[in-house]
């Protein structure tokens, strides 16, 4: 009693404020007291575990949105941090190109600044040769008029003036080709300084083009920096979300297998008061007895087939997964649930149709046997007979591995048991079969 009040409280409390809004329905838990009759108790706990196997798979299917989101984002968090790295190595070469830039500008305006400096001196140089041009072009011209009179007056400094003109107009020409020299120089330099110009103002409109592109390309990864920051967060939010899932849907399995216990409980009661049979509906994974020996069985163990509406025998490998010995869920749940089958034989005579199994993981484990004895059915003399013909001290000894361990419902449906009879009367074989909501029938032999 204390056990489901405890369950009742813990249900209560944990879907008004963890999971889901506060739904009337799951009020019902405090419905199912154990001084409810049996069946009616066992109705009652059935609809409260399919609903908490219903927001269970609504849990499970935010944890699979959550595990979208999360790829989509970390795709786009990675692809983003491509196109960062792929942008700082642009701008790195932008910024190369823009020092490149700035080193050809100042060697231009050194250069530029040479020629300006030589163009300053040949000019002075220039100006300095005009004047003494001009002042020989004035002298030259003074003695380029002298009267018959002076020559009378000054006969014997005629030859110095002839001398002195020849000179002057030999320097003068000279002066002019330096002049014509100095002029070109002048030109060519002018030349070259307005080349140079144009080139470091060329360069320049380069390298503010490449500042602009740079800029952009540091606006843009600041940008996409952003929206690393913002998926990121978006990541981070997700990444809580799912924790916080995780964290709901552990103590909804802790719930959903107290619940389980108490359906066991209930069911077994039900068994044992002979009110369980006429088509009680059962969820996958449901309990619905014990692992036995009953019948025609040389040691405790399970055994399982499939048939469909028809009443064909299907291979159990189409729904569940057998690997070796080992048999664990598939499509369907295993018949041991949550623990591990050994098969110890399968039935191959028209394929592989029905197996034997038991499991290691529960129910009675002690390696303690039973006393079989003959007249249970001609399988089980033969066993007997091979055992005493071998010389076996210990022939008509069997295994109670496993007994009693629980067996579930491998799909939901509508259980149903019932015996069928064998040599010894006393110990008909007793068995279950779960009529499935997609056609096929499971049966379950040999159980308590």
């Amino acid at each position: 009693m204390k056990k489901v009040l405890l369950l009742i409280t813990i249900l209560s409390i944990f879907f008004s404020f963890v999971i889901l809004p506060r739904v009337d329905s799951f009020a019902q838990v405090s419905a199912c007291p154990e001084s409810m009759p049996t069946l009616e108790r066992y109705n009652c706990l059935q609809n409260e575990r399919e609903k908490l196997e219903k927001s269970q798979g609504t849990l499970q299917k935010k944890l699979k949105d959550e595990d979208y989101q999360q790829l989509s984002l970390s795709e786009k968090i990675s692809y983003i941090n491509g196109q960062v790295s792929e942008t700082e190595r642009v701008i790195n070469a932008l910024h190369m190109d823009i020092l490149t830039q700035d080193l050809e500008i100042n060697m231009l305006s050194t250069e530029i600044q040479d020629m300006e400096d030589k163009l300053g001196i040949i000019k002075q140089e220039v100006s300095l040769l005009e004047e003494t041009v001009n002042q020989r072009v004035m002298e030259s011209y003074k003695y380029s008029y002298v009267g018959a009179l002076e020559v009378i007056l000054d006969i014997k400094n005629i030859e110095n003036v002839l001398r002195k003109t020849k000179y002057l107009i030999e320097t003068r020409a000279k002066d002019k080709v330096s002049l014509q020299n100095y002029g070109e120089k002048v030109k060519a330099l002018e030349d070259d300084e307005k080349i140079l110009s144009e080139k470091k103002a060329e360069l320049q409109i380069k390298r503010n083009e490449i500042e602009s592109e740079k800029q952009k390309l540091v606006d843009e990864k600041n940008l996409l920096a952003s929206q690393r920051a913002e998926q990121s967060k978006l990541l981070a939010e997700s990444q809580r979300r799912e924790r916080d899932y995780k964290a709901q849907l552990a103590t909804l399995s802790t719930i959903i297998n107290d619940t389980e216990s108490v359906i066991s409980e209930v069911t077994y009661k039900l068994l044992q008061e002979g009110k369980l049979g006429d088509g009680a509906p059962v969820l996958a994974g449901q309990f619905i007895g014990r692992q036995g020996h009953t019948g025609c069985s040389f040691g405790s163990h399970l055994h399982f087939e499939i048939r469909n509406s028809s009443g064909t025998h299907i291979d159990p490998a189409k729904y569940l997964t057998i690997s070796g010995t080992s048999l664990t869920s598939g499509s369907y749940i295993s018949p041991y649930k949550n623990y591990s089958a050994y098969i110890t034989q399968s039935f191959a005579r028209h394929g592989y149709r029905a197996i034997d199994m038991v499991t290691f993981s529960t129910g009675n484990q002690n390696y303690e046997r039973y006393t079989v004895s003959y007249g249970l059915c001609s399988a089980v003399n033969n066993i007997l007979n091979s055992r005493k013909d071998q010389g076996l001290s210990d022939w008509n000894l069997a295994y109670l591995t496993g007994e009693g361990a629980g067996i579930h419902a491998v799909a939901s449906g509508r259980v149903y048991y019932s015996t069928y009879a064998t040599g010894d009367p006393s110990n008909p074989t007793k068995y279950a079969y779960v009529k499935h909501n997609d056609g096929n029938t499971s049966f379950y032999l040999h159980i308590q």
